[in-house]
C-alpha cells in the first residue's frame, strides 16, 4: 500500500512538475521532478523531464541533465522523448557524433520525434557551413 502512495504522490509531483515546465518555471518544474523521483526513482518520464528543466535553466547545470537523460533511458530504453532532449544536448555540448547515435536509435523507435531532431541538427550544420563560408570569402 505504500509504495502505491508513493507513486501516486509521485505522479501529483510529475503533474506539478509538467505544469511549471510548461508555464517556463523551470526552477520550479526542477524541483517538483526532484521530488517526484525521491518517491519513484525509477520514474523515467520525470528523468526525462528534469533533464529538460535543468537544460533550459543554462550550462552549468547540463552535465546534471546528461545524467537524468542517461537514467531515464536506462530505465526505459524506448523512451523517445529521452532521446530527443539528450540528442539536443549533446548539440549544444558539441558532441555531435553522440547526438547523431541518439538520432539513428530515435529514427527506430519513433521516427515522428526523429524529425524535430533532425531539424536542428540541420541547423546547426548548417549554422556551422556558413561560419566556414564567411571565414573563406575574408581571405
Amino acid at each position: 500500500m505504500l509504495q502505491i502512495e508513493e507513486r501516486s504522490q509521485a505522479v501529483r509531483l510529475y503533474d506539478q512538475g509538467v505544469k511549471a515546465m510548461n508555464s517556463k518555471r523551470f526552477a520550479e518544474a526542477e524541483a517538483r521532478f526532484a521530488q517526484a523521483l525521491r518517491n519513484s526513482p525509477r520514474f523515467a518520464e520525470a528523468h526525462t523531464y528534469l533533464g529538460y528543466s535543468l537544460v533550459m535553466e543554462g550550462p552549468p547545470k547540463y552535465l546534471m541533465a546528461l545524467e537524468h537523460y542517461n537514467r531515464a533511458i536506462q530505465l526505459e530504453p524506448n523512451l523517445a522523448e529521452a532521446y530527443e532532449y539528450r540528442g539536443m544536448l549533446l548539440l549544444k555540448m558539441d558532441r555531435k557524433g553522440a547526438a547523431e547515435k541518439d538520432l539513428a536509435t530515435l529514427r527506430t523507435i519513433n521516427p515522428g520525434r526523429a524529425v524535430e531532431l533532425q531539424r536542428v541538427m540541420k541547423k546547426v550544420n548548417e549554422a556551422s557551413g556558413s561560419v566556414v563560408k564567411q571565414v573563406g570569402q575574408t581571405r
